[in-house]
């Protein structure tokens, strides 16, 4: 995407070190333009989620994957699917916690002994995302709504 998140976290955390990935050469070309605007310094990595491994051992692990299931598509508003790629916001009906999924597994080896995940959800898979990290052996799962009460994010722990 644009960087926002991670931005925002290297912005708010001025001691923290942070990493952001992101497929798209194109998204990771806007995100580190708007860095410097934002006089960050962040570790870009092209990769795909789905095949990335890593060294590195990370406090924390904050994602915002696809996850707007092709059935909703036609619900969508013209100003987000106008300016918002597809493949950052779709993912099929059949396997919608695909995403989730290769990142629990990333998390396995590169999140800390005591490190958080954050996720933000489809609304609409609130029951089956806390289902899912239960079984993932996840604990300390808080579902943080949004300004407008939607289930919008959940916090975890190891």
């Amino acid at each position: 995407g644009s960087g926002c998140i991670a931005i925002s976290l290297a912005k708010n955390l001025p001691n923290s070190k942070v990493s952001a990935l992101d497929i798209s050469k194109d998204a990771l070309k806007v995100a580190e333009e708007n860095a410097k605007l934002n006089n960050v310094n962040i570790e870009f990595i092209k990769a795909d989620i789905f095949q990335y491994k890593s060294d590195k051992k990370y406090d924390i692990i904050v994602s915002n994957p696809p996850y707007v299931t092709e059935s909703e598509k036609s619900l969508m508003k013209k100003n987000v699917l106008n300016f918002e790629p597809e493949l950052a916001l779709f993912v099929d009906d059949e396997n919608n916690l695909k995403y989730y999924d290769s990142i629990l597994n990333f998390s396995q080896l590169c999140l800390k002994k005591i490190g958080f995940l954050y996720f933000e959800i489809n609304e609409n898979s609130k029951t089956e995302m806390i289902t899912f990290l239960k079984n993932n052996r996840y604990q300390n799962i808080e579902v943080i709504s949004d300004t407008k009460g939607k289930n919008r994010f959940i916090k975890c722990s190891k």
